[in-house]
C-alpha cells in the first residue's frame, strides 16, 4: 500500500511539472514576441530615430592656429552646409563655406559629405551631436577627442 501511495505521489509530481499544451503555446508566442522586438531594435538607428537635422557647432583642433570654428547644417533633404573659420591671434581668418549632399552608411549611423575628401567629411550622428570620424569611420582616439564633437544648437 505504501508503494502505491508513493507511486501516485511521484506520478502526480511528474504530471504537474510537464507543461500543458497551452503553456508551450504561450512560450512560443513569447519567443516570437522577443524575436520581433530584437528585429525592431536592429532597425532603429540614428538615421530613422534621431532628429539629426539642424545646426551643429564646435571648435576643432588646429596645428598652426588657436582652433577652427566649425558649423554644420544638416537638412531633411539630405543636403548640408559646412562652414569653417580659422582663429589666429584672436582673429577669424579664411572663412570657407561649402554645400552639397550627404549619404548614410549601411548601418544608418555615419554620414559622408559627397564629393569631399578633405577633413572633416564624415560624421557619426549621435543624440544632440555630430562626432567627426576618420576615413574608416572610427572616432578620433586622443586626448583631444572631445574637440571633435560638434554640439547640436538648433533643430529644424
Amino acid at each position: 500500500m505504501k508503494k502505491l501511495i508513493l507511486f501516485c505521489l511521484v506520478a502526480a509530481s511528474l504530471a504537474a511539472c510537464k507543461p500543458s499544451p497551452k503553456n508551450t503555446e504561450n512560450a512560443e508566442e513569447t519567443t516570437s514576441a522577443a524575436q520581433i522586438v530584437e528585429i525592431e531594435a536592429d532597425t532603429h538607428n540614428a538615421q530613422n530615430s534621431l532628429d539629426y537635422y539642424g545646426v551643429y557647432e564646435g571648435i576643432t583642433p588646429c596645428a598652426d592656429c588657436e582652433g577652427i570654428k566649425v558649423s554644420v547644417i544638416l537638412n531633411k533633404d539630405e543636403t548640408y552646409t559646412l562652414k569653417q573659420v580659422y582663429m589666429k591671434n584672436g582673429k577669424e581668418l579664411n572663412p570657407t563655406e561649402v554645400s552639397g549632399e550627404f549619404t548614410w552608411n549601411d548601418k544608418g549611423a555615419i554620414i559622408t559629405f559627397e564629393g569631399r575628401s578633405d577633413f572633416p567629411s564624415r560624421f557619426l550622428v549621435s543624440e544632440g551631436a555630430l562626432i567627426i570620424v576618420d576615413a574608416e569611420g572610427k572616432q578620433i582616439d586622443s586626448n583631444l577627442a572631445d574637440h571633435y564633437r560638434l554640439k547640436q544648437v538648433e533643430v529644424y
